[in-house]
């Protein structure tokens, strides 16, 4: 297959999945790193997480941890739930829980 049927197949496969409504992942999404993306996952089940919870979930140190959630302070992705150094918990900013109903919505109708 040559170049530009690679690119027409991605074309054609792109208007049959506007054809059946199937929801194209918001800008803000793409933008997460893969670690971001999967921490985003954990949101669906709970509205507050730890570092512990991220040490489980991505299999990193709790100090890689959180210099993660510092910077995703930071970037505006989570929000510190109290100034506590230990034990602090973080919440989803605004912006990417509206995302995390809308994936819970969708699971609610499947």
């Amino acid at each position: 297959m040559t170049l530009a049927g690679v690119f027409a197949a991605a074309l054609d496969m792109a208007a049959r999945y506007a054809a059946e409504g199937v929801i194209v992942e918001p800008d803000a999404i793409r933008a997460l790193d893969p670690r971001a993306r999967a921490v985003l996952t954990l949101f669906v089940r709970t509205e507050r997480i730890t570092t512990a919870n991220l040490v489980t979930c991505l299999g990193l140190s709790e100090r890689t941890c959180r210099t993660l959630c510092t910077e995703w302070v930071r970037q505006g992705f989570l929000e510190a739930t109290s100034s506590a150094r230990k034990n602090r918990g973080y919440t989803l900013s605004a912006k990417y829980r509206q995302f995390v109903r809308n994936l819970s919505a969708m699971e609610d109708r499947s």
